[in-house]
């Protein structure tokens, strides 16, 4: 049986430091949600979504706005989403594909050595025959 109080570090069990220190970096940099274990390329994403997310809730505001006072006709919003969405497809498939190609964690999937056991499926499953030499 798992003691929860002892998993959740709750009651007697509580730990006065978890260990995680607060970020004492840029306030700009805590909106992100970005603390100093976060390498280069992880700063670079956080900053990038932010900044984009607050990209369209500005664009969101300003175009409600203007539609206030200037309505725009619902072929005009049409043929924007269409054009939006497509670039924004194409820019996601770029962006994944440089992501995949330029990750060294796609490099560590690929054993360094030589596999040692020869595998063969059998009943479903995976049966191993033996070291290869």
């Amino acid at each position: 049986m798992v003691n929860m109080e002892r998993l959740l570090h709750r009651g007697k069990y509580a730990v006065s430091n978890p260990g995680a220190d607060e970020y004492q970096g840029r306030p700009w940099l805590k909106i992100a949600g970005i603390t100093r274990e976060f390498s280069k390329s992880d700063r670079f994403l956080a900053i990038f979504l932010v900044a984009w997310n607050a990209l369209f809730f500005l664009w969101f505001v300003v175009f409600s706005i203007i539609n206030l006072f200037y309505p725009i006709s619902d072929a005009a919003w049409a043929t924007y989403w269409h054009v939006n969405i497509l670039i924004l497809v194409v820019l996601a498939m770029i962006a994944t594909t440089a992501v995949f190609a330029a990750s060294k964690t796609m490099k560590s999937t690929i054993p360094p050595y030589p596999l040692k056991t020869k595998l063969s499926v059998w009943n479903h499953g995976f049966r191993v025959f033996g070291t290869s030499k």
